[in-house]
């Protein structure tokens, strides 16, 4: 049986359609990233090889080995900064234990009678507990089924990995060959980016782009025009570590 025709209907239904083939003309005409197999290898390359360096909220746990009374385990405060005892604040952010090692010798050597002989250790965050903020995960955002913040310990993940993790891509709007990937370079102390076809041909190919962690990928709906501007308006209020420098360091999309 027929029912009443809705005066409104054809009107929502022109505008539904005018939506859509706006989005088609859009997505078409949005000029594809760099195929996923062709820079995955350039990517993986930037990957940190020190896997622990000092973050906001993470533990430093000093031992001295002539002078168990001087042992300490102090955390890293929201400026990257820890307090010692004798020696005052010392600026940790992104350096790795041996770094830190090196300079409390140092620092402690005229403080002490023998050799300082420092032992230093980093205890992280609660990777599972993802205690908040979260130093260490990747962040997954744009047109997926659940964005946010997913803990990263250290193990293998990868780009498609990620994005199953947030629930995957939403296949209606999702510009998977144009999605952004944001990494923080902690040598270089500044951002990079990649624009990234990543459409679901390539996701069974042997080359993989490789996680770590502070990564963050952004499924757009519409072409990214302008990368220094979006990362300069949206990075920060997303990620809140290590990022404690000016957006002038920013490295841009090769």
């Amino acid at each position: 049986m027929l029912r009443p025709c809705d005066a409104a209907q054809p009107r929502r239904s022109l505008h539904t359609v005018c939506g859509l083939v706006t989005a088609l003309v859009l997505s078409a005409c949005a000029a594809a990233g760099k195929p996923m197999p062709e820079v995955a290898d350039e990517i993986n390359a930037t990957r940190d090889p020190h896997t622990a360096r000092f973050l906001p909220g993470d533990t430093v746990a000093i031992r001295f080995a002539h002078d168990p009374t001087m042992d300490q385990s102090v955390r890293v405060d929201s400026n990257g900064e820890a307090s010692f005892l004798n020696i005052g604040r010392r600026s940790l952010l992104g350096k790795i234990p041996e770094q830190v090692r090196e300079e409390l010798e140092e620092a402690y050597a005229p403080k002490l009678n023998g050799p300082p002989d420092v032992s230093v250790n980093l205890i992280q965050l609660n990777p599972e507990a993802m205690v908040a903020p979260p130093n260490r995960a990747i962040h997954v955002t744009g047109e997926v089924h659940n964005p946010g913040v997913f803990p990263y310990g250290g193990q293998q993940v990868t780009l498609i990995d990620a994005i199953a993790r947030a629930g995957g891509h939403l296949k209606a709007t999702a510009l998977l060959k144009q999605i952004l990937f944001v990494r923080w370079m902690p040598e270089q102390k500044t951002w990079r980016s990649w624009k990234i076809d990543a459409r679901e041909d390539y996701w069974g190919n042997s080359k993989q782009i490789l996680m770590q962690a502070n990564d963050l990928v952004y499924i757009p709906n519409t072409p990214i025009d302008d990368v220094d501007i979006w990362v300069d308006q949206y990075i920060r209020l997303l990620i809140p570590f290590p990022y404690l420098v000016s957006p002038a360091t920013y490295a841009g999309t090769p």
